[in-house]
């Protein structure tokens, strides 16, 4: 519940339930697929064939509570950011693990020092005559998040490696080879370019981010 201290209502409230259920999710399916090829070299005359698969990435998503830091700040609209920004750490511990947190990678993180293009929901920016100023955009509501039509672990183990490129107006899947680059492969049947078509642009952005970060690791120039 809300307080008059801020540094008490503000909490960092540990790993989201979904996160955890993702997380136990893809265990389940590692130690399922641990299972079935230890199967597979121990019954087969060729283990050079049989190889275990990658473990799928869990990225971690937490159950912060942080709307009332972020309404607080906005209240503070129209007043020198120095200010702002002293009280601020007049009110939250940063010599804690939580306050660090909550301070540092959250509340500071949401005031830009000149204003973006496309700011995130709770952006703030310091002017140049150094006062806290919030954007001049409105969201429309609805079109900021679209959440996932099926969850992300079936989503992972369908798409596994394979990204989609369009061709000629058909989708094609892209295959990655050894070398760390990809090739065309077989076109997408229409059930799967209905499957395809209905995942969210983020989905598809960060997925991207990820396939890039991964052959830039295994294959470093």
């Amino acid at each position: 519940m809300a307080t008059k201290n801020l540094a008490r209502t503000v909490i960092e409230g540990g790993r989201h339930p979904r996160n955890v259920w993702e997380r136990r999710s893809e265990n389940t399916r590692e130690r399922r697929q641990a299972r079935e090829t230890s199967a597979l070299l121990r019954d087969r005359s060729d283990p050079d064939a049989v190889v275990y698969a990658r473990r799928l990435p869990v990225y971690q998503g937490f159950d912060d509570k942080l709307s009332p830091g972020f309404r607080w700040l906005r209240a503070q609209a129209g007043r020198p950011w120095n200010k702002v920004r002293s009280e601020l750490f007049a009110r939250f511990d940063t010599r804690t693990t939580a306050g660090r947190h909550i301070v540092f990678e959250h509340l500071l993180e949401a005031v830009e020092h000149a204003p973006r293009r496309s700011p995130r929901r709770h952006d703030l920016f310091v002017d140049r005559h150094g006062i806290l100023q919030t954007p001049s955009y409105r969201r429309q509501r609805g079109r900021s998040w679209q959440p996932l039509p099926e969850p992300t672990h079936e989503l992972r183990a369908w798409l596994g490696e394979r990204r989609v490129i369009a061709r000629s107006g058909s989708l094609f899947w892209l295959v990655p080879t050894r070398a760390g680059y990809y090739r065309q492969d077989k076109p997408l049947s229409q059930a799967e370019v209905t499957r395809f078509r209905t995942l969210p642009a983020w989905y598809l952005s960060q997925r991207e981010q990820e396939l890039l970060e991964r052959a830039k690791a295994d294959h470093p120039s």
